[in-house]
């Protein structure tokens, strides 16, 4: 197995942002700068036919927490 390192520029993740937002009315990017500080995003890159699509590890925290046992 080969592991990646990808640094994705801010301005491009604001671009994604934005055209989510047009096209759904709201988005799930998650912000990559907080307090003038770049956060460590951390996830995986799944290939497809010869698509490649982010999927990232962590995600929204929703304010409930649902434990099934």
């Amino acid at each position: 197995m080969k592991l990646f390192f990808y640094d994705v520029d801010p301005d491009y993740v604001t671009y994604l942002k934005n055209i989510e937002k047009n096209k759904r009315g709201f988005t799930r990017v998650p912000n990559v700068i907080y307090n003038n500080e770049r956060k460590m995003v951390c996830g995986i890159v799944l290939e497809i036919a010869e698509y490649k699509y982010y999927v990232p590890i962590s995600s929204y925290k929703n304010s409930r927490i649902i434990i099934f046992l």
